[in-house]
């Protein structure tokens, strides 16, 4: 309403209307502010200061509904809200004072006081015990609680050790069995494996003779060892199979040898009856010529070295058949 009028002609009546305004401001600011420290503080002078100021308001009203025909439309509204509020407000501050002056005029506090902080000992008697000359609480709640808790803690103590004892017990027993089966379990494997591991290095040397140990086993090394049986069987046949054919293969060997010598033995009969056949045609020739060489001693016109010559000749030609026959003998 004030910053409406500055707006407005400065004429004296709206100069009165404008210090009625401030007036009422003013004052009704004083009244509330000397209303809250009489709340916070019941002075009786604050009350009394409260009352000037509120009857200053009072009289600033009075006189701005007097002349409130100068006042504007937007001043009119503002004045009919303002009226309104003042009427409420109005009944508020004597409820105020007389609350004030009754001990639950502050209600949080009064109900703090009398009701919370009694509960609150009550509770700390419970919980810390009761107070004591020194102002020390003992013997509560919290006090049973630790010595409590501290047996407990004994007794977990002696369970953790004795679960300690047992783990390390059982640890023993975990290390002793483990021990004790991989013992076992090298005894039932690597024995047999190595006892295999020899008769195949003997199988693979060609010793048929090995024997083959832990066929008789149900688990995995008496499928190795009957795998291993196999082979060798097999092995012994191929072998067999082999000297069976090679059994065979001998004879035709023998007869392609006999067959040579009977072809060696036929030519060798060719040779010597081509020989004979020749060895006869010499001795006829010789013989014709030994006839010749009769009939010419015979004959009256031969003399003693014609017959020497004669005899020379015959040793010669029977010295060319007897090479010639011997050599054909030997091809």
């Amino acid at each position: 309403m004030i910053d409406e009028e500055i707006a407005q002609p400065a004429t004296a009546e709206r100069k009165q209307l404008l210090k009625n305004l401030a007036d009422l401001r003013g004052a009704f600011a004083m009244a509330t502010a000397n209303l809250r420290a009489y709340l916070l503080n019941p002075d009786e002078d604050m009350k009394k200061r409260f009352d000037v100021r509120w009857a200053i308001v009072g009289q600033a009203k009075a006189a701005i509904e007097a002349g409130s025909d100068a006042l504007t439309p937007g001043q009119r509204e503002s004045w009919t809200s303002f009226g309104a509020l003042h009427a409420e407000f109005q009944k508020l501050p004597a409820k105020l004072f007389e609350i004030r002056a009754t001990p639950q005029w502050n209600l949080p506090v009064h109900i703090l006081v009398t009701e919370a902080m009694p509960r609150a000992a009550k509770i700390l008697d419970v919980i810390d015990g009761p107070k004591g000359a020194d102002g020390t609480r003992a013997g509560g709640m919290k006090d049973r609680q630790q010595a409590a808790l501290a047996q407990d803690a004994q007794i977990v103590a002696g369970e953790i050790s004795t679960l300690e004892t047992h783990l390390l017990v059982l640890l023993v027993i975990g290390v002793v069995g483990s021990g004790i089966i991989a013992f076992l379990t090298s005894r039932s494997i690597v024995t047999p494996v190595t006892a295999m591991t020899e008769a195949m290095s003997r199988l693979a040397a060609g010793d048929l003779q090995a024997s083959i140990p832990a066929r008789d086993r149900r688990d995995e090394i008496g499928a190795m060892a009957n795998s291993v049986q196999i082979f060798k069987d097999g092995h012994g046949r191929g072998r067999a199979s082999a000297r069976r054919a090679a059994g065979r293969a001998a004879p035709p060997a023998r007869s392609r040898r006999a067959d040579r010598d009977k072809r060696r033995r036929l030519r060798d009969l060719r040779r010597r009856r081509r020989a004979q056949r020749e060895f006869r045609g010499d001795g006829s020739a010789l013989r014709g010529t030994f006839d010749g060489r009769d009939i010419g001693r015979d004959q009256p016109s031969g003399d003693d070295r014609c017959g020497r010559g004669g005899a020379g000749d015959g040793e010669r030609a029977d010295r060319r058949i007897g090479f010639r026959t011997a050599r054909r003998l030997r091809a």
